[in-house]
């Protein structure tokens, strides 16, 4: 994976395309599942109906999840410069 580093105000920033994010978080969620014997959906419901206890470690695992399928939903552009979410105003 070639990732692109810089330095913002000594920050580093790590930029990353979206589809190495996705597979960096489906990698993620691999191991969790693994982990814990049951596949993301059913841990997402159990945490929502308060039947899984949630540990720091089965909350990283829920916000890999719900950022992966958050991802999966958006278009292929959505985020990049140049694309915009404000509707067309065209004159009539």
């Amino acid at each position: 994976m070639t990732a692109i580093t810089e330095t913002t105000a000594e920050i580093p920033v790590r930029k990353v395309s979206r589809a190495e994010m996705m597979a960096e978080l489906q990698a993620e969620i691999a191991d969790y599942e693994q982990r814990y014997e049951m596949p993301s959906e059913r841990m997402a419901a159990l945490v929502e109906w308060g039947e899984m206890k949630e540990t720091a470690e089965v909350l990283e695992w829920c916000f890999a999840y719900r950022a992966l399928e958050s991802l999966r939903e958006q278009t292929p552009t959505a985020g990049s410069p140049g694309t915009t979410t404000e509707p067309s105003r065209t004159s009539v």
